[in-house]
């Protein structure tokens, strides 16, 4: 689950770079003859910086919402308020369901890019694949270790140690 999630971030970010063309957005493509729009590399480099400091905000998240209640929490608002702009950081530490809150400000980031509703929709499936991890994470940190298996695991250990000696 882990490892997909860190596929789909770097492809989420990576489409934002690449398909970053203000001038696009109607048609998809620039018109013949229309001449090309200026993209200001300020604008570029906040607008996809913002879009991968959220991508981070939901692997971030995630981590927190599957660790034990006061394990983490002081380390993940520092980490949080040190990368993300204020408004975005406190609505991220305030929500009842911290990935979900991470998705909808990558999706808020994905919208406020300049490129056509079809590589929008493209990354879009993307940011609907954290969904699925989110939800296969829940699951799998949800379910109890059966007892057999943790019955077995201690007679193992206990014969292991009672052996030592004798080996």
């Amino acid at each position: 689950m882990w490892g997909l999630m860190i596929n789909r971030s770097r492809d989420v970010v990576r489409m934002g770079a690449q398909w970053y063309a203000p001038g696009t957005e109607k048609s998809g493509f620039l018109e013949e003859g229309a001449p090309l729009a200026e993209i200001d590399e300020e604008v570029k480099a906040e607008k996809l910086n913002r879009l991968s400091k959220s991508v981070w905000s939901f692997s971030r998240a995630l981590a927190r919402h599957l660790t034990p209640p006061d394990e983490d929490e002081e380390q993940f608002q520092k980490d949080v308020r040190e990368r993300l702009e204020p408004a975005q950081a406190e609505a991220l530490i305030a929500s009842d369901h911290r990935p979900n809150r991470a998705m909808y400000d990558i999706g808020c980031a994905i919208n406020d890019l300049p490129m056509h509703f079809m590589r929008r929709n493209q990354m879009d499936l993307d940011v609907a694949h954290f969904e699925d991890i989110s939800g296969g994470c829940e699951r799998i940190f949800g379910t109890p270790v059966p007892l057999v298996y943790s019955r077995h695991t201690a007679r193992y250990l206990t014969a292991y140690l009672l052996m030592l000696p004798l080996g």
